[in-house]
């Protein structure tokens, strides 16, 4: 007789973690009972509930690896020299859109260079969000008086860059590549210790 292969416990509560999730990817949380999951791995629903008191218990399990792999990502993002970072604002038809010469948008650039270098962020501003403006709309402002529009535009855009530097630095960056179409100053990233390294242009400028 082969002897048995004994089973650490922590690998079979990993297993069972893995195929829990794959299983609510496929059926929904809603439908998939315990006894899904046991006969899934060829178990008794009964093992199952020795290493996990619920399926809340599973759900909880999945989340704290998922948790854990983003925390794993973060550190490696602010271990990183100078990683390409991208700040940018809501813009939903530009967004999926307006393509560049090279057929891609700015997202899609940026995401490009992100994996290039192995590591970095996009902050991606929502409108609506916390000390995010809704862009203006029209150009009634802009012909009875420039100056006020172009005020207004400065001070959300420093706004923004300022909600940028704060996710940065929860990030633990200190140092950064810039993502941009053009060159820009954001002397307002110093107030919070960030450093722009560099700055790489993306989009039809870029050479």
């Amino acid at each position: 007789m082969n002897p048995q292969v004994k089973v650490k416990p922590d690998d079979t509560r990993a297993r069972i973690v893995e195929a829990a999730e794959a299983l609510f990817r496929r059926l929904g949380y809603a439908k998939t009972a315990v006894a899904d999951i046991a006969a899934d791995l060829g178990m008794s629903p009964a093992n199952v509930y020795r290493f996990f008191p619920s399926k809340n218990a599973i759900v909880e399990a999945i989340c704290q690896r998922c948790l854990s792999e983003v925390e794993e990502q973060a550190w490696a993002i602010a271990r990183a020299k100078a990683p390409p970072v991208r700040i940018h604002r809501q813009e939903i038809v530009n967004d999926v859109f307006a393509r560049r010469k090279s057929g891609e948008t700015l997202i899609s650039l940026a995401l490009s260079q992100i994996k290039k270098q192995g590591a970095g962020v996009v902050v991606y501003l929502r409108e609506g969000a916390a000390g995010v403006q809704p862009a203006p709309h029209g150009t009634r402002a802009a012909k009875s008086e420039k100056s006020t529009a172009s005020e207004s535009k400065r001070e959300r855009l420093w706004r923004e860059v300022g909600i940028g530097a704060q996710i940065l630095k929860d990030l633990g960056l200190q140092s950064i590549t810039l993502l941009s179409p053009h060159k820009l100053d954001y002397v307002g990233l110093t107030g919070f210790d960030i450093k722009i390294a560099a700055t790489q242009i993306i989009g039809d400028d870029a050479r």
